[in-house]
C-alpha cells in the first residue's frame, strides 16, 4: 500500500471516482525511515521531514484539520468515529541545576562572573522554546540558582539531558557573549615519544628537499607483478576489501612504494622533471592465516567477546616512511655539470634519519626486489635494543621495474619500517659531553677480498679502537693493477680523543694497531703496503 513515511502507493491515490477517503495520520522512526529511503533510493518531503524528526503529539491534531477542511471546502461529511493507537511516550522531565550555564558558558576565575545570567533569565530561555519548568528544591546561594525539573515540549527530541539545555540558553543569549579562555594545559601530558620521531622525520625529509605526499593503500594486484615480486613472496599476500571503492583496486597496501610510485608517474605525467617524494603510511600485513572477523547483529550492541574476536581479526598495520628520487639531485649551472640520482642518494637520506634519531643504519648489499640486485642496500641497525634488525631497504630500483610501472631509468626508491626504527631509538638520546683536548687522526688503508662488505670491515674496526674513537670515515675504495686479482683497498680515517687527557703519538699508534688486529681477526683485512 505505501512505504512508511516515504510514498504513498497508487492504489491509495484519491481519483474522479473517489467517494469516501479514510484520514491517517501517524507518525514513523526516523531511523526506519531514513534507512527505507536509502534502500529504495527515494528521497521525498515526506521521508527528509520524518527522518529528521516530527513532533509526534501533531498526528490528532493535524488529522482533525484535514478532515475539518474537506467538510468545509470539499462539501464532506464525517463520520463521527475514529481510531487512535497511541504508543508514544511522554519526554521525561530532566534534572537541572540553573547554575550550570552560567558555571559552562562564562567560567572565570572563581568559577563563573556575574554578568546577569541569573536564575530567572535561564528559567525564560528554557520557557520560552517550550519547555515546562517546575522547581525541585530552595535556592542553593545567595543569587537564587537552584535545581529545577525540565521537560523538554514533544517538538524538541533533541533535549536529552542538561548539556542539551545550557546550549540552548547560550544559543539564545548569544555565541558571541560566550568569553575567549585559553584553557590551560595539564602538566606531564604532550607528545608521545612516536608521535615526535614521526614529526621530526617529516621535518628532516622536508629539510632536505623531498616533498610529502599522500596516496591511496587501495591497489591492484598487478602491481605485485610490476614490482617484480616472486610468487611466494609475503607481499604478495594482501587483505582484499569487501567492498572496494573501485574495483581496478580492491587490495590494501602491503608496502608504501605499491600506491608512492604511481604517484611519482602521476607528477611526472604532469610535466614535472626532477621529482623527489615521501610518505609515511601504514601499510597492512595479513599473514599467512588471517582471521575472519565476527559479523555482530546491529540491533543491540555486540559482547565483548565478538568485539575481542573483531579486534583480533584486524591485520597489524605498521607504519612505514618511503620515498622515491628520479632525475638530478643538483642541476647543472656555473658551477659544474649536473648530478643525477643515484643509489647512494637515497641510501644516504636512510643513514640520515636514523641520524637524527640516534640510531646507527649500516648499509649492507641485498637482493629484494623491485630493487636492482647489484644497487639495492639493506638498513641494519647496530646497537641498542634492535641491534641487527634490518629495518628496510633503498638503492636503485630495477629497469624492468621502472619500465612496469612507467618512471625513468636509474629512479631510487627507499622504505622503513618507522615503527621499528622509532622501537630502534629507544626511551632517549643522550648528547655526549664535548671534550676540550685534541682529536689525533690517523688514516688506514686495508686490503680485503672484493666480496668482503665495506660495513664489516668498518663495524670491526670501531669494535677494536676502543672508546677514545670519536669518528670513523670511508674516504676512498681502489681496485686495479697495484692489488692482487679478487680484492680492494678500504681507505679509512680515524679520529681518536679522550676525554681527561691529550693522546700521545704512540697511544694513538697502539689504538690504531688494535683496530687493524680486530679487521684482521673478523674480515681477514692486511694493511696495505705492509
Amino acid at each position: 500500500m505505501a512505504i512508511a513515511g516515504v510514498m504513498g502507493g497508487e492504489t491509495s491515490e484519491v481519483s474522479a471516482s473517489t467517494s469516501a477517503i479514510l484520514v491517517e495520520s501517524a507518525h514513523f522512526d526516523p531511523i526506519t525511515v531514513a534507512r527505507s529511503s536509502r534502500r529504495h533510493k527515494l528521497s521525498t518531503e515526506a521521508s527528509r521531514r520524518f527522518e529528521r524528526g516530527v513532533d509526534p503529539a501533531l498526528a490528532p491534531v493535524v488529522a482533525q484539520m484535514a478532515v475539518d477542511l474537506l467538510v468545509e471546502l470539499g462539501g464532506g461529511t464525517a463520520d463521527p468515529d475514529a481510531t487512535d493507537v497511541d504508543r508514544t511516550s511522554p519526554p521525561q522531565p530532566i534534572s537541572f541545576d540553573t547554575r550550570d550555564p552560567w558555571r559552562l558558558v562564562e567560567p572565570g576565575e572563581d568559577g563563573f562572573v556575574p554578568t546577569g545570567l541569573d536564575h530567572d533569565s535561564v528559567i525564560g530561555h528554557l520557557r520560552s522554546i517550550g519547555c515546562e519548568v517546575e522547581a525541585a528544591g530552595d535556592p542553593s546561594d545567595a543569587l537564587g540558582f537552584s535545581r529545577v525539573q525540565v521537560t523538554p515540549p514533544t517538538w524538541r527530541p533533541d533535549l536529552a539531558d542538561g548539556p542539551d539545555l545550557i546550549e540552548e540558553v547560550a544559543r539564545l543569549r548569544g555565541y558571541e557573549r560566550i568569553p575567549s579562555i585559553l584553557p590551560t594545559a595539564p602538566g606531564g601530558r604532550g607528545l608521545t615519544r612516536g608521535q615526535r620521531a614521526h614529526r621530526l622525520i617529516g621535518s628532516v625529509l622536508a629539510g632536505l628537499g623531498l616533498t610529502e605526499v599522500w596516496s591511496y593503500p587501495f591497489v591492484s594486484g598487478a602491481v605485485f607483478d610490476a614490482l617484480g615480486h616472486e610468487a611466494d613472496d609475503e607481499r604478495r599476500r594482501a587483505l582484499r576489501i569487501a567492498n572496494p571503492l573501485s574495483d581496478e583496486a580492491p587490495l590494501m597496501r602491503t608496502s608504501v612504494l605499491d600506491s608512492l610510485l604511481a604517484t611519482l608517474r602521476l607528477n611526472l605525467g604532469r610535466g614535472a622533471g626532477d621529482v623527489a617524494l615521501y610518505e609515511v603510511g601504514l601499510v597492512f600485513l595479513p599473514g599467512a592465516d588471517p582471521v575472519a572477523a565476527p559479523v555482530p547483529a546491529v540491533g543491540e550492541r555486540p559482547e565483548d567477546s565478538v568485539l575481542e574476536a573483531i579486534q583480533g581479526a584486524v591485520p597489524p598495520q605498521p607504519r612505514h616512511v618511503a620515498w622515491v628520487m628520479t632525475g638530478q639531485a643538483s642541476p647543472a649551472g656555473p658551477w659544474g655539470p649536473a648530478r643525477p640520482v643515484d643509489a647512494a642518494e637515497a641510501i644516504g637520506v636512510a643513514v640520515e634519519l636514523g641520524r637524527v634519531l640516534g640510531v646507527v643504519l649500516r648499509p649492507e648489499a641485498a637482493v629484494r626486489t623491485p630493487w636492482h640486485p647489484g644497487r639495492c642496500a639493506a638498513l641494519r641497525v647496530v646497537g641498542g635494543p634492535c641491534d641487527g634488525q634490518i629495518i628496510g631497504y633503498a638503492g636503485e630500483l630495477h629497469p624492468k621495474v621502472c619500465g612496469a610501472v612507467e618512471v625513468p631509468e636509474r629512479t631510487c626508491a627507499a622504505e622503513l619500517d618507522l615503527d621499528a626504527l622509532v622501537l630502534a631509538a629507544g626511551e632517549s638520546v643522550t648528547a655526549a659531553p664535548l671534550s676540550t683536548y685534541p682529536v689525533a687522526r690517523t688514516d688506514v688503508a686495508l686490503v680485503v677480498d672484493e666480496h668482503v662488505p665495506a660495513g664489516d670491515v668498518e663495524a670491526a674496526l670501531r669494535s677494536g679502537a676502543g672508546e677514545s674513537l670519536e669518528s670513523l670515515v670511508l674516504f676512498d675504495v681502489y681496485t686495479g693493477d697495484q692489488l692482487e686479482h679478487g680484492t680492494k683497498s678500504l681507505a679509512f680515517r680515524l679520529g681518536f680523543r679522550a676525554a681527561d687527557r691529550t693522546l700521545k703519538t704512540g697511544q694513538v699508534t697502539a689504538l690504531r694497531d688494535d683496530a687493524i688486529s680486530a679487521a684482521r681477526k673478523a674480515t681477514g683485512a692486511e694493511l696495505r703496503g705492509a
